[in-house]
């Protein structure tokens, strides 16, 4: 009975584990922000050979 909890308890700490991390890979970039203009955009949020930009209300790397 033991084993069957240990391993219940293992399951759900893999699949929460596994869950947190695809969770964080669904978009390219980790977080969306909201913008109104270019310069609401943090410079942060893109890898250093592009540069964000608010289009349609969201910083999107171009």
């Amino acid at each position: 009975m033991a084993q069957i909890q240990k391993f219940v308890y293992t399951l759900i700490m893999f699949l929460s584990l596994f869950v947190m991390v695809t969770n964080g890979m669904v978009s390219t970039n980790a977080y969306i922000h909201r913008c109104i203009h270019q310069d609401d955009c943090p410079k942060y949020m893109c890898e250093i050979s592009v540069l964000p930009e608010c289009i349609n209300g969201f910083c999107t790397c171009v």
